[in-house]
């Protein structure tokens, strides 16, 4: 389980450090390994990946020197890949899932979605991509440059393909790993026999609720 772990946290660290390069702040692979292992202690003690992020920013930022603005704004570059690369993972881990007769459990979470929730969700994300890729605010206050240094990292990552399938094939990596950690730790634990294929769609869903707050996630784990 530590070795798994561990390879979560060097993968997860390369990622962020692909995307730190695209905002000009990329020091060195081993000073982002550093950074993301103290960065997951943050998450825990401040409940949240969001807040993990903003503190392992400024920690980068002093330690290096570097501006701050870039170094945040890969944070949302580095989540955005992981969690398309989640999607990719559920998708298959639903079709593992309908293969094995879950699927009818699937659907009945997927049905008390309200759907004005998914329509809500949809048109405010086709807003925030437009406003990122066509709005570029003048202002010299912190939140403008964080913005405007988000927005070209992500059009530049949007014309560099090759960059951004390799941040999808980290971000599924570290999403595999998770649940073969969590299905490690679950088997140490218990002394009965479980049937790994057909219950293995509900791991990615457990990742994906573990990104609401909480303390890391541990409760909803």
């Amino acid at each position: 389980g530590e070795i798994i772990f561990g390879i979560i946290l060097l993968v997860s660290a390369w990622r962020w450090h692909l995307m730190l390069r695209l905002t000009g702040a990329g020091v060195h692979p081993a000073a982002a390994a550093r950074l993301a292992v103290i960065g997951h202690a943050l998450n825990l003690l401040l409940l949240t990946p969001a807040l993990g992020d903003i503190a392992k920013s400024g920690l980068y930022s002093r330690w290096f020197r570097l501006p701050l603005a870039p170094i945040i704004a890969a944070a949302p570059l580095d989540r955005a890949l992981g969690l398309a690369g989640m999607g990719i993972f559920v998708a298959v881990a639903v079709i593992i899932a309908a293969t094995h007769g879950a699927l009818d459990i699937v659907k009945s979470v997927v049905d008390r979605i309200p759907p004005a929730l998914l329509v809500t969700g949809l048109i405010a994300g086709l807003t925030g991509l437009t406003l990122v890729l066509f709005w570029k605010p003048r202002s010299g206050s912190v939140f403008a440059r964080i913005f405007n240094a988000f927005a070209d990292a992500l059009r530049q990552l949007l014309k560099t393909p090759r960059l951004a399938l390799d941040g999808l094939l980290l971000g599924l990596t570290v999403q595999a790993l998770t649940c073969l950690l969590m299905i490690v730790c679950l088997r140490a634990v218990i002394t009965v026999d479980v049937p790994w294929l057909a219950m293995l769609w509900t791991f990615p869903v457990v990742a994906v609720v573990v990104a609401i707050p909480s303390v890391d996630g541990l409760g909803v784990r």
